[in-house]
Order: C-alpha cells, then structure tokens, then sequence
C-alpha cells in the first residue's frame, strides 16, 4: 500500500519489465517483438507519467497521496496527460500499452497451444496484472486529480509552457503508437526482431 505518487509510478515499473522479460525469455519472433514493442512504449509512457508526478509536486510542493485530491480542476492538462499515461500503462485501446500487451497475450498462448501449459497459466497472469494496473490508477486518479479537494491547494494551476510541451510530445507518441501499430511493427520493432 504506497502512499507516495512517484514511488507507486516506480513500483509500477517492476511489473511492466517483467512483461518485457517474459516476452523476450519465449525466444520466439512474436514474443521477441512483443518484448521490443513494449520496451518502447514503457519508456514513453512511464516518462510521461512521472513528468505528470513532477508537474504534481511542482504545483503543490507535494506528492503524497493523502495531500492531494481534487486538482483536476486546477490542472486540467496535466489530468488529461496523466490520464493518457494510466490508459497507455493499463492496456486500455487504443493507447500504445494494449498493443504491446496484445503481442505478449499472443506470444505466450502461442508458446502455450505448442504443449506447454505453463505458459497458459503466464498468459493469465499476464492479463490479471493488467488489470490490477488499471485498478491501481483508477486509484491514484481519484486519490491526485478526482476525490476530495485539500483547500491547502488553492493557488495550484498546470505548470508553465515549458513543463507541459515534453509532455505533450510523450503524450502524442502514446497515442501515435496506438493508433498505428503496423508501423511501429513494419519499420522499428520488425527490423529489431
């Protein structure tokens, strides 16, 4: 039970690359591109979700979870980008995390069909830890951006131009990886594989 925004984000990283190992240790061409593809989309989206934490504490001076609390209206950017980086690290579609999930789901119930039902069990705990993911952010969502507003936080607003604009551009990527996930596969992750 984490109370602190950033050291959650940090924790977090531990179960997505151990979709990254677990992919990559199939040592299939599937598993091996679904490994690569979800390597690129961890950087992008968790970049994207501890800058949305540094934007956090650089409005409030804080990033316990117990401090915060209704500051989607004061910072409705940096909600809707935080909100971008929790669909991506969930798996929900169209954000890039759900196609690199997808490879992995694909890769392992392959590995699985070929007589190895192990791998079908890795499968389900593949799934499963996705959606203890999204549960885990629906949480810190409503415990920063959704539930109850500290009146000590009146003054916060979105950070300046220059805190936004890296976010917005890991944002887009998120989106563009998403959306168009043939030619991450076709000319980055493919000729990798």
């Amino acid at each position: 039970n984490q109370h602190d925004f950033k050291r959650l984000l940090a924790f977090h990283s531990i179960s997505q690359i151990g979709y990254i190992l677990t992919s990559l240790g199939l040592c299939t061409a599937l598993g091996i591109a679904g490994g690569l593809y979800h390597a690129i989309n961890h950087t992008l989206f968790k970049g994207l979700l501890f800058l949305t934490a540094g934007s956090v504490l650089y409005a409030t001076g804080t990033t316990y979870l117990e401090k915060l609390g209704g500051l989607a209206r004061k910072m409705p950017q940096t909600t809707a980008l935080f909100l971008i980086g929790a669909f991506s690290i969930s798996g929900i579609p169209p954000f890039n995390g759900f196609y690199s999930k997808w490879i992995i789901y694909q890769a392992t119930f392959e590995k699985a069909a070929g007589g190895s039902i192990g791998y079908a069990l890795v499968t389900v705990v593949c799934v499963v830890t996705s959606v203890l993911t999204l549960a885990s952010f629906i949480k810190v969502g409503h415990s920063v951006f959704f539930g109850q507003a500290n009146p000590e936080l009146g003054n916060v607003k979105d950070p300046p131009l220059g805190m936004r604009v890296p976010m917005w551009i890991l944002a887009t990527l998120c989106v563009l990886t998403g959306l168009f996930p043939d030619l991450m596969l076709r000319y980055i992750i493919g000729p990798a594989t």
